[in-house]
């Protein structure tokens, strides 16, 4: 090869290896990656979809995660084992080993189920079948005093 190649071709390996060891880079990277997933989808019957979800597949992405971001899998193992730790032990419900009180989820529960009721909008089709069913009782004298008070 000559030595112009040659040169060329190891600055080309200079500015490569400058990238690998980059944190910047790394982030970036994972970024992309987070953002990619989102809009890629791959064909996989519903078997293969079923048997990956419910496998092992949460905790190959947090190791992969883990091992992109530290670049160490030592550390990518250990972040992973307190992820399937916390998640499937101790803020789990079901589990016997979960650390929240029992007033503790009772509440976040209510709460949920409230935030639940409050989202769910009333449509004007909604509203249409309810004058509908008033008007229907009102006919048919099974109005309470209480219901005679909504106009329609």
């Amino acid at each position: 090869m000559p030595k112009q190649q040659v040169s060329f071709l190891k600055k080309l390996d200079d500015q490569i290896h400058l990238l690998n060891n980059s944190k910047i880079f790394a982030g970036v990277m994972i970024i992309l990656l987070n953002l990619s997933t989102r809009f890629v989808n791959f064909k996989l019957s519903k078997t293969t979809e079923a048997y990956l979800k419910n496998t092992f597949s949460t905790q190959v992405l947090v190791f992969a995660i883990a091992w992109m971001g530290s670049r160490d899998i030592y550390i990518a193992f250990i972040v992973t084992a307190v992820f399937i730790l916390s998640t499937e032990y101790l803020f789990n419900e079901e589990s016997e080993f979960c650390i929240f009180s029992e007033e503790f989820k009772d509440y976040h529960n209510s709460k949920q189920e409230r935030e639940k009721e409050d989202a769910e909008e009333i449509s004007e089709e909604d509203i249409i079948k309810a004058k509908r069913v008033l008007e229907k009782a009102r006919k048919t004298d099974k109005v309470s005093l209480e219901l005679e008070s909504y106009k329609i």
